[in-house]
């Protein structure tokens, strides 16, 4: 039995290692991950929530609510005016919010502009409605992201998908 006792402490080794690699990964991520991202919204986000993730990233808005009663932003991408809308909602807090824009237009736009856009764009989904105005909208989903995800996802929304969604359409 000697032999065998020699492989003891190499085996205890071996599993007390393997047992503390997650412990160790995880502190490594945490160590790693950006503390500008702020708090992870696990069960998603309240207007509070919204408001203080809107003046960390600089975003200019206006708070209200919708006719059911959840909360509603209204922020400007460019020159266009944008609402966030909050779905999902419960006890205050939404696990949904969705980038939607409408462009009213003279002339009715034909589907085709939207279904153009849709078939080559990741970001947003166009459709026209019965009165011929051309609509660009993006659901996101905030239960268990960082403020700075949300942050991210409206910024680029607001400084790419919609200047070219208005260049597509020919805004």
């Amino acid at each position: 039995m000697p032999h065998a006792d020699r492989r003891r402490p190499a085996a205890r080794l071996l599993l007390v290692t393997l047992l503390a690699l997650p412990a160790a990964a995880a502190a490594l991520a945490q160590a790693e991950a950006p503390e500008t991202n702020g708090p992870v919204f696990a069960e998603g986000v309240s207007a509070d929530d919204m408001s203080a993730a809107f003046r960390h990233a600089g975003i200019p808005f206006l708070a209200d609510k919708d006719s059911t009663g959840d909360p509603r932003y209204k922020i400007t991408c460019g020159d266009v005016g944008t609402y966030i809308l909050s779905y999902d909602c419960s006890g205050g807090r939404c696990a949904t919010l969705q980038l939607s824009l409408a462009l009213d237009q003279k002339e009715p736009v034909k589907v085709a502009v939207a279904n153009d856009w849709n078939a080559d764009k990741l970001w947003g989904t166009a459709y026209v409605d019965k009165e011929g105005d051309i609509w660009i909208q993006l659901p996101f989903s905030v239960r268990g992201v960082t403020s700075g995800s949300i942050e991210d996802t409206v910024k680029h929304f607001c400084r790419t998908t919609v200047p070219d969604f208005l260049r597509h359409i020919g805004w």
